[in-house]
């Protein structure tokens, strides 16, 4: 009987041992180093990608990597969950190249996977011709934070069903910053950080194709890009919400063609070369709080906002000032509701109509070069006479039907 017990016991306690081994041997692989070019210490890897692969062979689930120095080549997260990628000071991330080694899609993939951080990491491209620094395609949660994409062809791409947020990072010298495809993307915060995301002297600063969303929130500023700010074929842009959202000295701020966009809170788009914002065949909600300014360079159809190809914009409680060319124009059978706003300052004129165009305003319209209303002869407006200076828009305060009110 007693030689049963010990063997008994001496079978938990092994079996005991066994799992306290296994769980040390998991927990210590579940937190690992990663040492490239530069890198100064002792490392459990040399790669990125030979990293990925060990974790990924214990568990998809609940890694950390450390990563230090510049890595040349390219790595790929597929079928992670719960992945962090924390850079220290100078980790950098190198496009190898054509027949370098790794994905030659792009230097750091991101797929299949859920809950993925990387924070502190600079992605390097080899010229704004070169390929493409980040591509996530059927992931979730995907959040870069303290990041930099820069020199490459583009600096990230989002496809099939992702869902990522950008927060206080540098996207530039890309031939296109950030390009968005059928996924919700995020950069900034609702409520903003101690540190703003720069979108900065690319050819476009953002893409959203069709089917998708992009969300630009508080601290983001959007500046240099020799094309687009932001440019919308079929998808949706918002602007929100506590302030601290610039998008200057572009070729164009925001360009909207079959899409729309929302803005809520306070914006300042401004210094843009052609217009400040562009609409075509596309809804526009400008919400309240929003300036729009020394935007465009010449003649009518330059200026603060362009609306045309049956585009509907809502202007509320905004200021349109200061632009060179309209402040506001009506083209190709579109329309407006101007309500609360100040229109003032612009060279071309305060608001203008064209080619079947209709407006509704209440609001001040001042102090503009030319005329501060003007409308062609198919086209009208209607609203407050006493807030509008100099017009060229027949029976703007008068009803539109004559006879008594039904």
């Amino acid at each position: 009987m007693n030689s049963q017990y010990i063997s008994s016991a001496r079978s938990l306690a092994l079996s005991l041992l066994v799992l306290v081994l296994a769980f040390s041997s998991n927990a210590s692989a579940n937190n690992v180093t990663v040492g490239c070019a530069g890198a100064a210490g002792v490392f459990d890897f040399n790669s990125l990608q030979s990293a990925l692969n060990a974790l990924h062979a214990i568990s998809n689930r609940n890694h950390q990597i450390t990563l230090s120095g510049t890595c040349t080549g390219t790595a790929n997260i597929t079928d992670f969950e719960n992945l962090r990628l924390i850079g220290t000071p100078g980790a950098t991330l190198v496009d190898p190249g054509p027949g370098g080694p790794g994905d030659p899609n792009a230097v750091l993939v991101v797929q299949l996977s859920k809950n993925v951080f990387v924070q502190g990491i600079t992605l390097q491209g080899l010229g704004s011709t070169g390929g493409t620094l980040s591509i996530v395609f059927d992931s979730t949660s995907v959040n870069f934070d303290q990041c930099t994409f820069q020199n490459a062809g583009a600096g990230i791409f989002l496809n099939q069903g992702s869902f990522v947020n950008v927060s206080e990072s540098v996207i530039q010298n890309n031939g296109l910053g950030i390009r968005v495809s059928g996924s919700v993307m995020t950069v900034g915060a609702p409520g903003g950080g101690p540190a703003q995301t720069y979108l900065q002297n690319n050819g476009t600063g953002i893409q959203v194709d069709e089917n998708a969303q992009m969300n630009v929130y508080t601290t983001t500023t959007i500046q240099n890009n020799s094309g687009v700010g932001i440019n919308v074929t079929g998808g949706r842009l918002r602007l929100c919400c506590a302030g601290n959202i610039q998008i200057l000295n572009n070729f164009r701020g925001i360009a909207v063609n079959y899409g729309s966009v929302d803005m809520i809170g306070p914006v300042v788009i401004q210094g843009n070369t052609v217009s400040g914002v562009l609409l075509n065949g596309s809804q526009a909600s400008i919400g309240g709080g929003q300036t729009i300014q020394q935007n465009g360079s010449a003649g009518r159809l330059s200026g603060g906002i362009i609306a045309r190809g049956n585009s509907h914009l809502d202007l509320f409680s905004s200021q349109i000032v200061n632009n060179t060319g309209s402040g506001v124009v009506l083209r190709d059978n579109s329309s407006a509701r101007i309500f609360d706003n100040t229109i003032s300052g612009n060279s071309g004129g305060g608001v203008t109509l064209l080619i079947l165009s209709s407006a509704a305003i209440t609001g001040t319209i001042t102090g503009n070069a030319g005329v501060d209303l003007s409308c062609s002869p198919d086209s009208f407006a209607y609203g407050d006479d006493s807030l509008v200076g100099k017009k060229f828009c027949s029976r703007f305060s008068v009803e539109p039907i004559e006879g008594p009110n039904p």
